[in-house]
């Protein structure tokens, strides 16, 4: 009699739910996150944070992810979804095993909200706290004050002029499509960043490999990414089913990334700069393509004339890869890729860029600014 007893005693405590160790685990986590949101509007702490942990942190991963020629995070992606799926799976078992269904699912959701919590404050300190730190407009002097419709046009014609001249240095197929070695760009990375590094000082440690994504590219067309850069593994990392002459401007944006700068309007200004001061042609191109994009767009909305006069003087192989580009996007829009740019928006403006993803077209800003002397 007092074995059975002790047995259904054992049972009834089983079913007592016992809050402390859960509270406990989380502790850290939500000091973390309270730290972040207490602090992150203060510049000069949030500056500390990225240059005396985020930065070194990050660079860390890429030097250590550098070493294998594929891209761990898509390695990263498979295990959370593995992971994940495995979690479900073994929650549902425990689940429908259990007497106390109710508090055994209860238990399971506070493991998934604690690994949550860390999950976003590592985030936080990896990554968020970049966004209050100094911009790259900031340290470089390159404030994004406003320019003239002249100045826009005068740069944006300046963009062209180089795009179709580089375009018609390009080889090509038999369809006339660029006919680019995307494996060997991804091997020219090396000294893309000298000049940038050395004119913006700030700009300075070590860039790693870009990795081409291989099993998400198609994914990531579909979504509307050209490329990712993941603060955990420190890897830039492309979608290499994207046009191919525009690859090598995503890569110089995602490598600017590494080095620090974080707001994508910057990051396309610095990739963009990176790519046109390059002795490489094909990078060269790609960078005065993007650039004309931008400008071009900008354009459109204040002068169509003008647009149409640039435009007008598009040599055939620019105008070929424009239409070409312009196609491939035009082709992967669909409501998954809206929905994406939905959350990708939401995410940015959660993180002060208040534009957005209009914040891409801030780069226009930039480039006027800092191209006028050029023209």
């Amino acid at each position: 009699m007092p074995v059975v007893y002790d047995r259904i005693l054992h049972k009834e405590k089983q079913k007592l739910f016992k809050p402390m160790p859960y509270i406990t685990a989380a502790i850290p986590a939500c000091v973390l996150i309270a730290v972040y949101f207490i602090f992150r509007s203060n510049m000069r702490f949030a500056e500390d944070v990225v240059n005396g942990f985020a930065l070194p942190a990050r660079r860390a991963a890429g030097y250590i992810c550098s070493f294998v020629p594929f891209s761990v995070t898509e390695l990263l992606f498979i295990a959370v979804a593995a992971a994940a799926i495995a979690f479900i799976c073994r929650t549902v078992l425990i689940v429908v095993r259990s007497d106390a269904k109710l508090l055994s699912l209860l238990k399971r959701v506070l493991i998934l909200v604690i690994i949550l919590l860390y999950y976003y404050a590592s985030f936080c300190f990896l990554w968020k706290f970049d966004y209050y730190s100094p911009t790259f407009a900031e340290k470089s002097g390159l404030f994004t004050t406003q320019f003239t419709t002249d100045e826009l046009i005068e740069v944006a014609s300046y963009f062209a002029e180089h795009a179709s001249l580089l375009a018609s240095e390009m080889e090509r197929d038999e369809n006339g499509n660029c006919d680019i070695d995307v494996p060997t760009v991804f091997t020219q990375y090396e000294h893309l960043d000298d000049g940038v590094q050395s004119e913006f000082s700030f700009l300075q440690g070590d860039v790693y490999r870009p990795k081409p994504m291989r099993l998400f590219s198609q994914v990531m067309s579909r979504t509307g990414f050209t490329g990712l850069y993941v603060s955990y593994t420190g890897e830039s990392n492309i979608n290499i089913n994207a046009p191919s002459f525009t690859i090598p401007c995503t890569i110089s944006h995602e490598l600017a990334h590494q080095l620090g700068v974080y707001a994508e309007d910057e990051a396309n200004f610095v990739g963009i700069l990176a790519c046109t001061q390059s002795d490489n042609d094909i990078y060269a191109y790609s960078g005065y393509f993007s650039g004309t994009i931008h400008l071009l767009n900008a354009l459109y909305e204040v002068d169509r004339d003008a647009w149409d006069t640039i435009t007008s003087n598009f040599s055939d192989e620019l105008w070929h890869d424009w239409n070409y580009n312009n196609s491939y996007w035009a082709d992967m829009e669909s409501s998954v890729s809206e929905a994406a740019s939905e959350v990708y928006d939401e995410y940015l403006k959660s993180n002060g860029q208040d534009l957005g993803i209009a914040s891409y077209s801030n780069c226009v800003i930039l480039l006027v600014n800092y191209f006028m002397s050029a023209v």
